[in-house]
């Protein structure tokens, strides 16, 4: 509950850090914080359309393999971004 409450208290200071943080990353960047959008849609959409010829359709034949993929890739991608931005603490 503590947790929470310091969260609050300190809202202000969280909310600049963060937009300092958004700037920063994107700052070099044509489309801005698009391009977060814009990646792992490509990412799926190249998926999708090289895999199943790559590798058969007997694999990707399903109705939901789309789904599957994009539930795949979501925590995956998370997953990177967030080992890659943790290693740079040590």
């Amino acid at each position: 509950m503590k947790l929470f409450k310091n969260l609050y208290a300190y809202r202000e200071l969280l909310k600049t850090n963060i937009k300092k943080d958004i700037r920063g990353r994107y700052k070099g960047s044509v489309l801005g914080i698009l391009w977060s959008f814009i990646n792992p849609l490509l990412q799926v959409v190249v998926y999708w359309i090289v895999f199943p010829y790559l590798m058969g359709r007997g694999a990707m034949d399903g109705e939901n393999y789309l789904i599957y993929l994009i539930t795949g890739l979501i925590p995956w991608s998370f997953f990177m971004t967030t080992v890659g931005a943790g290693t740079t603490i040590f």
